[in-house]
């Protein structure tokens, strides 16, 4: 027995209209269907795309770049002026310091970078008032309300030293919103450095000198000091020379003695038998004269060279002292005097002073932004950070799946 196709319904088209039914759109937007973009699409236009259209735009439009204006200087001496030996300049073209050069390079440096260059800059040229409002950009002004410290994180964002010990050569680059600013703030920077320059040979020449010039005052001092001992010396004691007066009473005593050697020959002539009662009167005398001349011999003897603290012989010995305490401390005088003069003379040599090389240049091209690099740069880092991101997505797309 058999039934008609149409009374039967067949199976798998029921399925078909059961499992069809709730597809099917309904509704006037029923027929759209939701566009799924992939993650990492969306990764890529929002770290990659879009930040690079936004540089590359920005780099077009900016109606106020940086120009950077550039000087190079060298700090040198005089002993280096004047040359060096070739061992100098061997090690100096190994990059090996011979001299105080490169640290007078570096303390440069670090002061052009301090915020004593900024306060010096600030009252010679009005650094906040170059880079605040209306100056600029929004993006790349000084902030209106910075403090000290913003402000010199700004003015060291603007300015870059670079120095080189082997040439021996610090370059300046100064960039601003106009070039002229440029030019000139380089130049009042050059300015502040020769300052600096000068106030640091003042303060070696300062330290080199003042314990040398101490010691020329001490030696002075101690000069005077000894021929003022001379002067009271010779009041007291009313002597002028202890020395002249010891060969004037030798002499008195040569004399002496001279005169007593002719009266005892008379009175040995005289003293014969024959000529003593004939000349008794007159060997009287001569004895008187004889004993004259010793007692005054003695006495002349006694003050040269006696036991009394005021003899010749005694003042003698002082006054040399004393004199030799003179002539010590002049010798002592002139020794510190050439040892001041040898060190101001190092002093000076060791002077050093900056030389200007180039600049500083007026420049026509803006250094930032520019078009092309900062592009290109700002998708080299966007795509660096694109797989960085990627890699974080499929580790964690890994880690659900598991």
């Amino acid at each position: 027995m058999t039934y008609p196709e149409a009374d039967t319904p067949s199976p798998a088209r029921g399925n078909d209209q059961t499992e069809a039914a709730p597809d099917q759109p309904t509704g006037p937007f029923g027929r759209l269907r939701p566009i799924r973009i992939p993650i990492v699409r969306l990764l890529f236009i929002a770290i990659v795309l879009v930040p690079t259209v936004l540089a590359f735009v920005y780099a077009l439009t900016t109606n106020a770049p940086l120009y950077s204006s550039q000087a190079e200087f060298s700090v040198e001496d005089r002993q280096q002026g004047g040359g060096g030996s070739n061992l100098s300049g061997l090690a100096a073209s190994f990059g090996i310091a011979t001299g105080g050069e490169p640290n007078a390079m570096y303390s440069l440096r670090r002061f052009l970078m301090s915020p004593d260059a900024l306060r010096e800059l600030e009252k010679s040229y009005g650094f906040r008032d170059r880079f605040r409002a209306p100056n600029g950009d929004m993006f790349l002004r000084l902030d209106a309300t910075s403090d000290n410290d913003a402000t010199l994180l700004y003015y060291q964002n603007r300015i870059d030293v670079r120095t080189s010990a082997t040439e021996n050569i610090i370059t300046l680059n100064v960039q601003a919103f106009d070039p002229k600013v440029a030019h000139d703030m380089t130049e009042h920077l050059l300015v502040i450095s020769e300052n600096f320059i000068n106030r640091m040979n003042n303060r070696a020449l300062e330290d080199q000198v003042a314990f040398r010039e101490a010691q020329v005052a001490q030696a002075r001092d101690r000069l005077r000091r000894a021929q003022e001992a001379v002067t009271n010396w010779r009041h007291n004691n009313g002597v002028v020379d202890p020395g002249s007066q010891g060969k004037l009473i030798e002499g008195v005593i040569s004399g002496l003695e001279v005169e007593l050697s002719r009266v005892r020959a008379d009175l040995e002539q005289l003293s014969t038998p024959d000529n003593v009662i004939q000349f008794q009167p007159r060997i009287k005398v001569l004895h008187e004269r004889e004993a004259a001349l010793k007692a005054q011999i003695e006495q002349n003897r006694s003050q040269l060279a006696g036991r009394a603290h005021s003899t010749v012989t005694n003042q003698l010995a002082d006054y040399e002292s004393l004199q030799a305490d003179v002539q010590y401390a002049g010798k002592n005088l002139e020794m510190t005097m050439a040892t001041a003069e040898s060190a101001r003379q190092d002093a000076l040599q060791q002077h050093k002073y900056l030389i200007r090389i180039s600049g500083p240049t007026l420049p026509s091209d803006r250094s930032f932004p520019l078009p092309g690099f900062h592009t290109l740069l700002t998708l080299v880092a966007t795509l660096m950070l694109f797989g960085i991101a990627v890699l974080v997505h499929s580790i964690i797309r890994d880690y659900r799946s598991v």
